[in-house]
């Protein structure tokens, strides 16, 4: 509710006031704010920071709901991002590929020269093996190209992965939205607790 402005006037005093007595010519009045705080992930209550009577300032941990399985999301995207960004700067696949590419046109190419000096010294399906060596030689350094551009892109999916792990932790401390006093708790440490359902704290602001 929006504060509430009181004007105050009295009728003519009985006796004269002096200059010391205080008088109230306006005043702002605020309710007091009951407010009921909430988990914002379901989980295990597992640790439980106040108590009813309890004065907290604002932002202040309340509790916090176990986070085990987000612990162990954001382990898995860590690895994850050092495999993946380790598969994007390694180019050893896109060398070894490029040099073997080189010699297999080397190989064809020799090949033919023979076969055109003295025409059958080589059979046609062996030259058409080494044609299509070549071939896959030249394929496999694009591939090799591909495969670090799409550990790039697994680096950056698994590095999200790991900000909403992070941030599904942080949603597991359940936080004091303003300072005030805890009226009564509805939840005990080791009960389960569930997003926006019964609420967890009674807070009096």
């Amino acid at each position: 509710a929006a504060p509430m402005v009181v004007h105050a006037q009295e009728a003519a005093p009985t006796e004269p006031l002096s200059s010391a007595d205080p008088v109230m010519t306006e005043c702002i009045v605020e309710p007091a704010k009951d407010l009921r705080v909430s988990a914002s992930e379901a989980g295990l209550l597992i640790k439980l920071d106040v108590e009813e009577g309890s004065r907290v300032e604002e932002d202040a941990e309340l509790g916090h709901v176990d986070d085990q399985q987000a612990q162990m999301q954001k382990t898995a995207a860590k690895y994850g991002m050092a495999q993946a960004k380790k598969q994007a700067e390694d180019d050893i696949d896109v060398r070894y590929a490029t040099k073997a590419h080189k010699v297999a046109e080397k190989e064809y190419e020799l090949n033919q020269d023979l076969d055109r000096k003295r025409k059958g010294a080589v059979p046609f399906v062996e030259l058409e093996r080494l044609r299509l060596d070549a071939e896959r030689a030249a394929l496999a350094i694009e591939k090799a190209g591909n495969d670090r551009e799409l550990a790039k892109f697994d680096y950056w999916t698994k590095r999200t992965e790991f900000e909403a792990a992070e941030k599904a932790i942080e949603r597991r401390n359940i936080l004091a939205p303003t300072k005030g006093e805890v009226v009564k708790l509805f939840r005990q440490q080791g009960e389960w607790v569930n997003p926006g359902a019964v609420s967890y704290t009674h807070l009096r602001a």
